[in-house]
């Protein structure tokens, strides 16, 4: 498996794909909304870095999670497969490296919305999930505690 790093220092991009393995992003001082862009320029990204040059912002949603990778995260999944149960943890998910002053906002949609759901199981990341009205979990993001994260329920 090739574990790739692709590097992306502005949106004027064709295409972005990772291939097979655990493939990053790197966002290099580039904003991103992947609500709204193009995300058919996006196949096989598991893991997004946002640590690159200076300060970052990126926009996610369900959807976006999806499409960014057919397998998810290998890491994350299997610690959402202990946190969650295998029956219960999703299919889709990515994972956000960043540093402070990079910023994550997670979108809600029709479908549900975005929970701050664990600060402890994943090394230095937080694990966000996305779950509907009934408390189905659809997708998961664990993201670097050091990033600034807006659009979440956190429990109080």
């Amino acid at each position: 498996a090739n574990d790739d790093r692709l590097q992306v220092s502005d949106a004027n991009f064709l295409m972005v794909d990772g291939g097979s393995g655990q493939d990053t992003l790197v966002l290099d001082e580039t904003d991103l909304d992947f609500t709204t862009v193009n995300l058919a320029r996006f196949a096989s990204i598991e893991a997004i870095d946002l640590k690159e040059g200076g300060p970052v912002s990126i926009k996610l949603g369900l959807a976006s999670i999806a499409a960014l990778s057919e397998t998810g995260n290998d890491d994350l999944d299997a610690v959402l497969d202990t946190l969650l149960g295998a029956a219960n943890a999703p299919d889709e998910s990515l994972v956000v490296s960043g540093g402070a002053g990079d910023a994550v906002e997670l979108a809600p949609s029709a479908e549900g919305e975005w929970y701050l759901t664990n600060t402890e199981a994943f090394a230095d990341h937080d694990i966000y999930t996305f779950q509907t009205n009934t408390g189905s979990v659809l997708a998961a993001v664990a993201i670097d505690d050091d990033v600034n994260v807006t659009g979440a329920n956190v429990p109080s």
